[in-house]
């Protein structure tokens, strides 16, 4: 997928899905087994494979509704600070890869506001910031701000 990320989302159909679709479908069971085994670390694997998807491949803009909505699903559930780093790091991969389409997104899903008495997208990523220690998941965090700061006025 990393080498020849276009070449994976183009390629033809296979049972009827395509690659994406397939990929799709992949992170949605495994996080579906991580809430049934109760292991937020099984889940973990599916948030990798969406910041592959948003590292490596370009194009995939209609697919960032999807990923806002696996992750809010997830936010739910987090109960793990490792998870939680994860979740936010995925996050702000989506607002490093589309800023417009994943705020959007995240307007439409109602997760930028206060929600009965619950906190908002942001507020979750702010609560989790201090957690961070892995040279990696900075990393990640400062692309996403730095995407969120430097964009122009009219956005």
């Amino acid at each position: 997928m990393d080498k020849a990320g276009q070449v994976f989302r183009d390629s033809p159909m296979f049972n009827g899905q395509t690659p994406l679709q397939l990929m799709f479908a992949f992170v949605s069971k495994i996080f579906e087994d991580g809430q049934a085994l109760n292991d937020e670390i099984h889940s973990m694997c599916a948030v990798t494979l969406i910041m592959a998807l948003l590292e490596h491949i370009e194009g995939i803009d209609e697919h960032i509704h999807t990923i806002n909505q696996l992750f809010l699903k997830e936010i739910g559930y987090s109960q793990v600070q490792s998870y939680k780093n994860m979740l936010v790091q995925g996050i702000m991969m989506l607002f490093h890869y589309n800023l417009q389409a994943t705020f959007a997104s995240f307007q439409q899903l109602g997760a930028l506001g206060q929600v009965e008495g619950q906190s908002n997208v942001l507020d979750y990523i702010l609560a989790n910031t201090q957690s961070m220690d892995k040279d990696f998941e900075i990393k990640r965090m400062l692309i996403g701000l730095v995407t969120i700061t430097l964009q122009p006025e009219s956005t």
